[in-house]
């Protein structure tokens, strides 16, 4: 069967959900152990190529949910059982403290009064432990189009929980990063690619009739 993507994206039933697009993750404030996610993500150009599809996702009426980590600069509440995480701690100060530069959302992306931001301070993507599902009910989302960081860990946890949830789901596969880039893009292939459906930012804006060299 054929996909049907400008149904699948109708404004009023479709949410973009980003993962970690923030300055000390995949931007300007990176610790060590994330610089090559954070390179990756400048190489390809993913903040530029995500604010054209979020400013084409404002206009068309789909929502936008903006999921960020912070943790209290006591570190109460924060698992640290993980590599990743402990490598953070090792390279510095306590990582993405609430209310520091490097917990900032990308400036290019938000947010705009009408989107959502989703903080958790632990699990490692926007639905775990969070109001994001009850929202996106609420708003009688039907579709959920993952993007940000990382393909790795983060976007594969929003697609494997949108359908655990019932939620169709997408990922914009120019609007992710991962890293090794090899293995991101076998995952986006063999990975997410077999249970969601993995589209361009430029195929999602045609969808809603928007021209991507205006936006």
């Amino acid at each position: 069967m054929a996909l049907d993507l400008r149904a699948m994206v109708e404004p009023k039933t479709t949410a973009i959900v980003i993962n970690e697009m923030q300055e000390g993750i995949a931007g300007r404030l990176v610790p060590e152990p994330l610089k090559n996610l954070a390179a990756v993500v400048r190489q390809r150009g993913v903040r530029e190529r995500l604010a054209r599809l979020l400013r084409a996702a404002r206009k068309a009426g789909a929502q936008v949910c903006h999921g960020v980590y912070e943790t209290r600069p006591d570190g109460k509440g924060m698992s640290v059982s993980t590599p990743l995480v402990e490598r953070m701690i090792k390279s510095g100060a306590l990582p993405l403290v609430k209310g520091s530069e490097a917990v900032a959302i990308m400036p290019e992306l938000g947010p705009e009064p009408a989107d959502f931001v989703i903080s958790r301070t632990h699990g490692w993507h926007p639905f775990e432990g969070t109001e994001l599902d009850s929202i996106l009910r609420d708003m009688g989302i039907r579709t959920v189009i993952a993007a940000g960081v990382s393909i790795n860990i983060g976007v594969q946890g929003i697609v494997v929980e949108a359908l655990n949830r019932n939620y169709r789901a997408m990922v914009a596969s120019d609007c992710v990063a991962g890293f090794p880039v090899e293995y991101a893009d076998l995952s986006l292939k063999y990975g997410v690619g077999i249970v969601a459906r993995v589209v361009s930012a430029k195929e999602i804006a045609a969808a809603w009739g928007m021209d991507w060299e205006q936006l």
